[in-house]
């Protein structure tokens, strides 16, 4: 984003924000259009082009936006004066209960991380894939992996896909007209099992 943009009302800027989080969620990054944004946020078409490059810039800065709102949300949550559980499963459990909250309380941006992940374009994918793993790693910056049985890359790599297919799941199942709270509980029961599975081991 340029400049300009950090600069305009604070009214101005939610609505660009919320405009293109919308777009972007229900059309995909290929097939939206910034005169769709444009339209939504209720701005000039060359206002707009004053706070963005591209409509590559604009995606990016918003993929950030949403994953900073997210990470900042659970790092709040922490218990106070204390970290998450050192255990990764047992911090596993804690984000999961906490993401699926946010998840809740702010349907658009989760719409969007999830539209973001089925990005096409192999440069916008690789970049939405490290944005990821960027803020996924830092929530596991202090666990310790000494008692995994397998290597720590390994646990991450397998927890980072259930994330991503747990929320997936969360997601799909409120579009669908599923009553949020049963779609949590069934999100977090869904969780449950996968720890269990984990820690006990299947054999």
């Amino acid at each position: 984003m340029k400049e300009t943009f950090f600069n305009i009302s604070e009214d101005k800027k939610r609505r660009v924000i919320d405009a293109a989080l919308t777009e972007f969620a229900s059309s995909g990054y290929e097939k939206t259009s910034l005169d769709a944004v444009i339209s939504r946020a209720g701005i000039s078409k060359g206002g707009l082009y004053e706070y963005i490059e591209s409509k590559k810039d604009l995606f990016t800065f918003i993929l950030n936006y949403a994953y900073e709102e997210l990470f900042t949300y659970i790092q709040n949550k922490k218990p106070a004066d204390a970290d998450f559980p050192k255990d990764p499963l047992e911090r596993t459990r804690s984000i999961s209960s906490i993401a699926v909250d946010f998840y809740i309380q702010s349907p658009e941006i989760i719409s969007f991380i999830v539209a973001s992940s089925q990005v096409g374009e192999a440069g916008i994918r690789n970049y939405v894939l490290d944005v990821f793993d960027s803020y996924f790693l830092k929530l596991y910056e202090s666990s310790d992996f000494s008692s995994a049985k397998f290597h720590k890359d390994q646990v991450l790599n397998l927890l980072k896909w259930l994330l991503i297919k747990t929320r997936n799941v969360f997601q799909e199942s409120v579009v669908s007209g599923g009553e949020k709270n049963e779609c949590k509980e069934k999100y977090l029961n869904e969780w449950k099992f996968y720890l269990k599975v984990l820690k006990d081991g299947m054999y």
